[in-house]
């Protein structure tokens, strides 16, 4: 059977945002791993030359299941928080972008997925509206103007993984690749994570086949 992609990618993963008090981690090469305990990787177009050099991504609370919600619901515990801790190299101008892309990553030969669907599906946004973030400035942890100013910086974005646009429980791989208008890259994130309900009366109700017993974050 074939994994099917979601109609609208970023749209799987609703982004809101949030806080968290600053740890100051040395930032990282893009060969390193990142520090924080989650499925996040650099990319491999990541270069030490990006404009926010990421020290460590955490995310508040883990497994994150599949969620019924079609909205953001405060103190739901359908919904996750994810910190990017790192360190801008300069400033940009407006209209910086984020390609979104939902696809079934290193399981596409295992789901059978047709060739021409491996890429999957990519949406774009605003930068500034998927990546809130705030800034020690001045003695101050408040700052969240975006974009950014050279420094230490925090990105909190606030999630929720809608099953509307999952289509069943299995492997997803995501990435997150944020460059500016005029086409550097601020930062570039992948996780290829399982995505399933947490009753698993509701996993039983969707067909077997290699993506029916995924644990978080992707081991079959």
């Amino acid at each position: 059977m074939r994994l099917p992609v979601a109609a609208s990618a970023s749209r799987a993963l609703a982004l809101f945002g949030t806080q968290k008090q600053f740890s100051r981690v040395k930032t990282l090469t893009t060969t390193t791993s990142i520090p924080g305990g989650t499925p996040f990787k650099f990319c491999p177009e990541s270069r030490s030359t990006d404009l926010f050099r990421i020290s460590s991504v955490t995310i508040e609370q883990q497994p994150i299941y599949m969620s019924a919600l079609m909205r953001h619901v405060t103190n739901s515990d359908d919904v996750f928080k994810i910190h990017i801790e790192g360190e801008f190299q300069n400033t940009f101008s407006p209209n910086a972008t984020m390609d979104v892309t939902e696809n079934c990553g290193s399981y596409c030969e295992t789901y059978g997925t047709d060739p021409a669907d491996r890429q999957g599906e990519t949406y774009r946004d605003d930068f500034c509206g998927l990546n809130p973030l705030e800034q020690p400035l001045g003695g101050r942890t408040d700052n969240t103007a975006c974009p950014s100013e050279k420094g230490y910086a925090m990105i909190s974005p606030v999630g929720l993984a809608m099953s509307m646009f999952l289509w069943w429980p299995a492997v997803y791989n995501f990435t997150f690749d944020a460059k500016t208008e005029d086409g550097r890259r601020i930062y570039c994130l992948t996780a290829e994570v399982c995505m399933r309900w947490e009753d698993e009366e509701k996993n039983e109700r969707y067909s077997t086949g290699p993506w029916s017993n995924c644990t978080w974050p992707s081991e079959n």
